[in-house]
């Protein structure tokens, strides 16, 4: 690598994507380089673990003026050091710094002045920011649309309050899987998430019914896709939801073994209509009160009810009367099935293409599949 940096050295380099990913790279060559990259706007240092603050700093000194995409996920880079950068990063759209476990709170601030007027997209899962000093970032993230926080165990409530402060109105896609977060103290927040379309909040195992409907509240009219997979949501709160949930298509609750019929009915009146997916996989739910929906899923195409121990034959009839004109895949492998009552489901199944019933027979006797 030192051979090529005294190359760099020597000539004009005129570069506009540099990959300098799980190189050996040092703050001490960066510092030694003493020309600028005046065309660079794509830079690649994932997994550079010798990268410190100080050799990010010398990196902004060459090229950010002119950066669009920044990677440094995976070194050891806090971020605290870079209020020494004279000027701003005027034309970056997207940062990630995943797993860099060195960062901190205040790090992430004095980053998001550099940039936060222009940044599209910010990727900083698997680190352990609170985001609990947010509000003293000054002005807001004008242009962010796609935030990243997953396994992001250190963030709290306060701190997610405080991160939606400053973009919940441009954000189009919300990932806070695997974290603490309740969504309690959500009816703080002053206004909406007008432009959020895609939340994922699985293995959110602290999310309270409570929590769920007020982030819908804050979302539900814009919402496409919803995963709150592994949580201990029952759903039976939802009907205190003020309206509907007109844009959702998928909706993936897969391993929420409290959901309950009910709560699943009272979902299913929020979004049935235009669901194009729905992902119910290990839950408890039998289908046998879905008589009571008002209506048919009649954009239903995929459905996933696989170890469904407690699914019915009479629970999958009403079920197939809801979809099954345009029901696509049907997945009810390792259930209690037998098939035995669907001469008496009116109609076909005129769309149907992919059907799993493996090991029906053994679920009876057998906890999981050989």
């Amino acid at each position: 690598m030192t051979g090529f940096y005294k190359y760099w050295n020597s000539v004009e380099v005129l570069f506009k994507s540099l990959t300098l990913e799980t190189s050996f790279i040092t703050d001490g060559i960066l510092i030694k380089y003493n020309r600028t990259l005046p065309c660079l706007e794509i830079l690649d240092m994932r997994n550079c673990y010798e990268l410190t603050d100080r050799g990010l700093l010398q990196i902004l000194q060459l090229c950010g003026s002119t950066l669009i995409s920044l990677d440094i996920s995976v070194t050891n880079v806090t971020g605290e050091n870079l209020s020494e950068y004279k000027g701003t990063l005027p034309c970056l759209e997207n940062q990630n710094m995943i797993s860099c476990y060195q960062l901190t709170d205040k790090g992430l601030l004095q980053i998001l002045q550099l940039c936060g007027s222009t940044l599209r997209s910010l990727d900083i899962s698997r680190t352990y920011i609170t985001g609990e000093n947010l509000s003293e970032h000054k002005g807001t993230l004008p242009c962010l649309a796609n935030l990243d926080l997953n396994n992001c165990k250190q963030l709290t409530n306060k701190g997610l309050l405080q991160i939606l402060q400053i973009c919940g109105s441009t954000l189009r896609s919300l990932n806070i899987s695997e974290t603490n977060i309740t969504g309690e103290n959500l009816t703080e927040y002053k206004g909406t998430l007008p432009c959020l379309e895609n939340l994922n909040m699985s293995y959110c195992r602290q999310l309270t019914n409570k929590g769920l409907l007020q982030i819908l509240q804050l979302c539900g009219s814009t919402l496409r896709s919803l995963n709150i997979s592994e949580t201990n949501i029952t759903g039976e709160n939802l009907s205190e939801y003020k309206g509907t949930l007109p844009c959702l298509e998928n909706l993936c609750m897969r391993c929420c073994e409290q959901l309950t019929n009910k709560g699943l009915l009272q979902i299913l009146q929020l979004c049935g209509s235009t669901l194009r997916s729905l992902d119910i996989l290990v839950t408890n739910v039998t289908g046998e009160n879905l008589s009571e929906y008002k209506g048919t899923l009649p954009c239903l195409e995929n459905l996933c009810m696989r170890y469904c121990k407690q699914l019915t034959n009479k629970g999958l009839l009403q079920i197939l009367q809801l979809c099954g004109s345009t029901l696509r895949s049907l997945d009810i492998e390792f259930t209690n099935i037998t098939g035995e009552n669907l001469s008496e489901c009116k109609g076909t199944l005129p769309c149907l293409e992919n059907l799993n019933m493996r090991y029906c027979e053994l679920a009876q006797t057998r906890p999981y599949p050989l």
